[in-house]
């Protein structure tokens, strides 16, 4: 028996209990087989000298972004971090590699800067042209099974409806064509309303312009009134696509629920009306819309970006009228913020 697999044997015997030992055995275990291709057991100072943190060969590249495009999530890698670094932690107190500086390593190649630490209920946000991007993404992937070669604009399609609904994959797959009513409305155009039952049995009401109706009819109605609107996709299949997306495109975690997320932060980004984005998001507390849309801030509004900015406000006085009064206009705070400063200036009564 060499020292690492003494020492290895040590280690794991010393945990109290054997869900414990189970526990850490199989990520140390998975760790050393996807970074060396050896049991945890077997490796050796060289293997360790190279580890890294950067690069397709480093953690990031051959640990965490296989784990998460498995579905992984962050916390879960994490909890292997922990039994790794304990790992190392007795190989470095028996200094079975004298020559390695395994605390160093620990905190560099073994670093958490990309993992989320609030991976329970949250979310990352999907912009616009981030889900134009996985629209396209979508519809240029080659698929396994494709037998009309429709899935991935069916796919691309889904993604569309989602973000422009913000209703929930769950409910999503959930609606059925009986779901939809046509009818026209007194203020114009002829709407299919949605009713979809969303999180807690809750009644989602949402108003479908026609024309993009008769586009989701024509992409996925096969007859039937009792069927699912979506049916013909797979909810699972369509949460790993969006993780592989994250990972291999946008270099980060995210999943459908991004979609509602990065929907109500462009509604408010469009309107600055917070109670009609609660009301798209069908939340019942405005602090919890209030919370989406921090996920997705806007950096021109940040203190950072105000302070390095070096504005000249003379430039103003090149604009015109018009150019002037369409800027207050533009936004209800404008309108105030300009308003009270002519009502206290006492040009207006």
């Amino acid at each position: 028996m060499n020292k690492v697999e003494e020492v290895y044997n040590t280690w794991l015997g010393a945990k109290k209990s054997e869900n414990t030992r189970k526990k850490y055995s199989n990520a140390v275990n998975l760790f050393c087989t996807m970074m060396f291709d050896k049991k945890a057991k077997d490796i050796s100072e060289d293997d360790l000298k190279n580890l890294k943190y950067s690069g397709e060969t480093g953690v990031y590249g051959n640990f965490i972004k296989p784990l998460r495009s498995k579905g992984n999530k962050d916390a879960t890698i994490k909890s292997h971090y922990t039994a790794v670094m304990s790992y190392f932690t007795a190989l470095n107190r028996d200094e079975v590699f004298e020559n390695i500086n395994l605390d160093k390593i620990k905190k560099n190649a073994l670093s958490t800067v990309d993992l989320n630490s609030k991976d329970g209920g949250h979310y990352e946000s999907m912009t616009k042209e981030e889900v134009e991007s996985l629209k396209k993404w979508l519809s240029t992937r080659q698929y396994r099974i494709d037998p009309d070669g429709l899935l991935g604009e069916r796919y691309a399609m889904l993604t569309d409806f989602m973000f422009k609904t913000a209703v929930r994959a769950t409910a999503t797959f959930e609606i059925e064509w009986s779901n939809f009513k046509i009818q026209p409305s007194p203020y114009g155009g002829m709407w299919a309303k949605l009713e979809a039952l969303d999180k807690g049995r809750k009644l989602n009401i949402k108003w479908i312009p026609y024309e993009y109706y008769e586009k989701l009819r024509k992409l996925f109605y096969n007859g039937d009134k009792e069927e699912c609107v979506f049916g013909v996709l797979n909810k699972n299949t369509y949460s790993q696509l969006i993780r592989t997306f994250g990972v291999e495109e946008l270099g980060r975690s995210v999943a459908p629920h991004s979609l509602k997320i990065g929907a109500v932060s462009e509604l408010y980004a469009k309107t600055k009306d917070m109670m009609l984005c609660k009301d798209f998001a069908d939340h019942e507390d405005i602090s919890v819309t209030q919370r989406y849309i921090r996920l997705n801030p806007n950096p021109n509004k940040s203190g950072t970006a105000i302070m390095m900015q070096e504005r000249d406000y003379t430039e103003l006085d090149n604009l015109s009228k018009k150019e002037l009064l369409a800027l207050i206009h533009k936004s209800a705070d404008s309108e105030n913020l300009v308003f009270t400063a002519a009502k206290e200036a006492g040009l207006i009564k």
